[in-house]
């Protein structure tokens, strides 16, 4: 998700207050214009809420440029030292492929952190680039499909142990209109082998999740530290309304290292794998790149660039500062994944990328960053810039 996202209050302060030690953008818009639209304290540490609603501007491979409105809310529900930040994130976006994206996701924490629950909810409107499955496939495969998209991602979970949770959920992914761009020349595309032709089609994967959470961060948004872990189980069943019975596994592991006590710079490691098992998933639900939460896999590859029932998924990166006021940062990143083959379901290829970024500090009071990435796969045409409002994991 591409969205640039100030936070910002209207209360009115004396000059003599800002600068702190660390700036974000509206520190500065303040110093430069001598506006004081935003008071200069940690308030989220009081309970205050930060909330905005701004343009947004962004960029993506599969979508090009995109313009709309984000908004976001950030907030405390306790006093706790150890109480988790809250996140909701709104964003309704036009893009430069006739493209229409609205997204709310929220990942709220409740006083003591004693229940957590998320969101996510989607409809989106698109032509979206297709390349088939496995990661043998090459860029001379593309093709477009057109579809509508309804996502009702739901869960809640209950804390069991010290930063350890057990939850349900429900899950609905639901595609109609979807039609095959005729390429040309004409090719028989694994999309239409895997649908058996179908060219005119509507598909619905409705179903129960069993949720497995550890997580020890106390800011999900720009972790300093700590240690993720996501096990996912969903079961998708033609009496809830799904047209297959089939069943998927998604394991999310996330690892941040400091790499010492003296700096700011972090090491993280984020591993995310899913596997599909029973009847046939519908196509468009199938793993695929950047089909994680926040499409932020893969980078180097444009999104659905690789897509198959299987997927694995290692990527590093380290986070330095490049001002001692924290408004800039930088990052390196290396990726690799893999995406069983149409064939036989093996993995019998990595495609790996590498690249560099920029960080912008947003929201000092939530940590909150505007990501700017080049990313390079594994030629010349697989490569491409990737904005995004927070680290990418």
């Amino acid at each position: 998700m591409n969205v640039h996202v100030v936070s910002q209050n209207t209360t009115i302060i004396e000059s003599e207050k800002i600068p702190s030690k660390e700036l974000d953008l509206v520190d500065l818009f303040n110093i430069f214009t001598q506006n004081k639209i935003h008071e200069d304290s940690i308030e989220i540490e009081n309970r205050k809420a930060h909330f905005a609603l701004l343009p947004n501007l962004g960029y993506a491979g599969q979508t090009g440029i995109q313009a709309g409105v984000g908004g976001n809310l950030t907030y405390l529900g306790s006093d706790n030292p150890n109480q988790k930040i809250s996140n909701v994130l709104y964003s309704a976006m036009y893009c430069q492929y006739h493209q229409f994206i609205s997204i709310v996701q929220g990942n709220l924490w409740s006083k003591n952190n004693e229940y957590n629950i998320v969101t996510d909810w989607r409809y989106l409107k698109f032509p979206q680039k297709d390349y088939g499955m496995g990661t043998l496939t090459t860029l001379d495969n593309e093709h477009l499909i057109d579809y509508s998209y309804l996502r009702l991602y739901q869960t809640i979970l209950k804390q069991v142990a010290s930063n350890l949770f057990v939850g349900i959920g429900y899950n609905l992914d639901y595609h109609w209109n979807i039609n095959e761009i005729p390429t040309s020349p004409p090719q028989t595309t694994d999309f239409y082998r895997y649908t058996n032709g179908d060219k005119d089609k509507t598909t619905t994967s409705s179903g129960i999740t069993l949720n497995f959470l550890y997580d020890n961060r106390l800011n999900s948004i720009n972790p300093e530290g700590g240690f993720y872990a996501n096990i996912i189980g969903r079961s998708n069943l033609t009496y809830l309304g799904s047209e297959e019975n089939w069943q998927s596994i998604l394991i999310d592991v996330r690892k941040y290292f400091k790499v010492s006590q003296r700096s700011k710079n972090i090491l993280a490691i984020w591993t995310y794998n899913t596997f599909t098992f029973g009847e046939n998933a519908p196509y468009l639900d199938l793993p695929n790149t950047g089909g994680d939460e926040f499409s932020n896999s893969g980078r180097g590859y444009i999104q659905s660039r690789f897509r198959g029932r299987n997927m694995l998924y290692l990527e590093g990166e380290y986070r330095f500062r490049i001002l001692k006021n924290d408004f800039l940062g930088g990052v390196v990143f290396a990726n690799a994944e893999s995406l069983s083959e149409w064939n036989d379901n093996s993995f019998e290829k990595i495609a790996p990328a590498v690249g560099a970024g920029l960080r912008i500090k947003m929201n000092k009071h939530s940590r909150t960053n505007a990501s700017i990435d080049y990313g390079f796969g594994l030629d010349s045409r697989n490569r491409g810039l990737f904005l995004n409002l927070g680290e990418c994991f």
